[in-house]
């Protein structure tokens, strides 16, 4: 798999997680799920700044608290140790109203499986366990395009097994700061801004 070069990229990709089982890509279409996880993935540092961002900071750089939401399909594991488990695919959200273009955001997904919501910060309970259907598509890498209601009459996903976090969101989460981290004074020289960012924040 190649390298993410951007955040957007790196919003798009379906990461294995080897250490827990063989990986294959969800293939692209219509496909029944289950939401088995929502991973509060704390306050996360961004790699640049631009001069129009107007949110959080630490030491120069944009920080926001992220979420990420697994999702477990219908479509089965062919191959290794795991052959015939749920394949899974993974969303990253850096702001819950904004998203690339190719991929649905927080908000959006919840209003649609929930209906109207006080706080995004119910968002685990108001998800875990929604059952809906995914559109997923494929160019560079796997993409969730759409989350969608159920369909009536279809079979729903039953889940692997009780959910553990990914061992890659994990990590994020260990590279998370705290906020009293980003509301100190900075320390070193801010990077250069970059022209033409995404100034919404939340």
């Amino acid at each position: 798999m190649n390298s993410p070069k951007t955040v957007a990229d790196l919003l798009k990709m379906e990461i294995p997680d080897p250490e827990k089982r063989e990986f294959e890509d969800v293939s692209p279409g219509t496909h029944t799920a289950v939401i088995v996880g929502v991973v509060p993935l704390g306050y996360q540092v961004g790699k640049k700044i631009y001069d129009d961002y107007k949110g959080k900071t630490h030491n120069g750089y944009p920080v926001s608290f992220e979420v990420a939401i697994v999702f477990e399909v219908a479509e089965k594991l062919e191959t290794g140790t795991f052959a015939g488990k749920n394949k899974a695919i993974t969303l990253r959200f850096l702001r819950p109203t904004w998203q690339p273009k190719k991929s649905p955001n927080l908000k959006d997904i919840i209003e649609t499986l929930h209906g109207k919501f006080d706080s995004f910060g119910d968002a685990t309970a108001l998800l875990t366990g929604k059952q809906c259907v995914l559109g997923i598509t494929k160019d560079k890498y796997t993409n969730v395009s759409s989350v969608n209601k159920p369909m009536n009459g279809v079979p729903p996903v039953v889940p692997n097994g009780p959910f553990e976090v990914p061992k890659f969101l994990t990590k994020l989460i260990g590279e998370s700061i705290s906020a009293e981290e980003f509301s100190k004074p900075s320390k070193i020289a801010p990077p250069t801004p970059v022209s033409g960012g995404n100034s919404e924040v939340f």
